[in-house]
């Protein structure tokens, strides 16, 4: 089964080194919801797609010209396995 440390650590309270302890309020709500599983893991990997886009112009910008695609995807570390989302 499919675990990603941010959701289960934001779940858990917990903080994380570095930059990654700024997107925990940004996953709380998610993770809270669908808990550290699979279903968790993508609604994170979307939604981290989506504020992406939201936050920088210049990404959105080669988006919107049709120069860029952003996907949403997850590592499985385990398995060392890429699944893509989705744009």
């Amino acid at each position: 089964m499919a675990t990603c440390s941010a959701v289960k650590a934001t779940i858990e309270g917990k903080t994380a080194p570095g930059q990654i302890d700024v997107l925990f309020r940004h996953i709380q709500p998610l993770a809270h919801e669908s808990n550290a599983n699979a279903d968790g893991i993508k609604a994170n990997a979307k939604f981290q797609r989506d504020l992406l886009m939201r936050t920088s112009t210049v990404i959105l910008g080669l988006v919107q010209e049709k120069e860029l695609t952003v996907a949403a995807g997850y590592y499985e570390i385990v398995t060392g396995n890429v699944t893509l989302l989705g744009t």
